[in-house]
């Protein structure tokens, strides 16, 4: 008169079928993981957008500041890719397409902190601004006026 259902087994356990779901869903749990990491620099862009976009295009020390971080972060994290997804590699996952995400949106960030360099003027993009390149002339002649001192 037990209150078991019918079928069961005191102390038997499948382990075969537990390990396999077990590593599965860590798996699909460890992927997810690695899609908000490769993510996570596209949802950060925003507050750096605004940041860059609040500090104006004046040439002044906060706008500098600001656009020098925007510049310098998203180039330390592409280095640090493998750092990054460290906790979440596996073997058996392949996480390319998750790094490839992960330095696109960095990329896109460096683009437009390049391009805030360029409205604020920073940017050697004018011919103007290579004038020192160019050689100088020689003089072929010369002349000068004047009155002459007799004496």
């Amino acid at each position: 008169e037990s209150s078991e259902p019918v079928g069961f087994l005191r102390g038997y356990q499948n382990t075969a079928v537990a390990d396999e779901r077990g590593s599965g869903s860590n798996l699909e749990l460890k992927a997810k993981a690695a899609w908000e990491v490769a993510y996570s620099p596209g949802k950060a862009f925003f507050m750096t957008g605004l940041m860059l976009w609040m500090s104006g295009n004046g040439v002044n020390i906060f706008s500098i500041i600001v656009t020098f971080m925007a510049i310098i972060n998203p180039i330390k994290a592409i280095l640090s890719t493998n750092q990054a997804f460290a906790k979440i590699s596996e073997p058996k996952l392949d996480l390319s397409l998750q790094k490839i995400v992960f330095v696109g949106c960095h990329l896109f960030a460096l683009g437009y902190a390049t391009k805030k360099c360029w409205e604020m003027g920073l940017l050697p993009t004018s011919p103007s601004d290579w004038l020192f390149l160019v050689p100088v002339k020689k003089t072929l002649e010369f002349s000068a006026g004047g009155v002459p001192i007799s004496m």
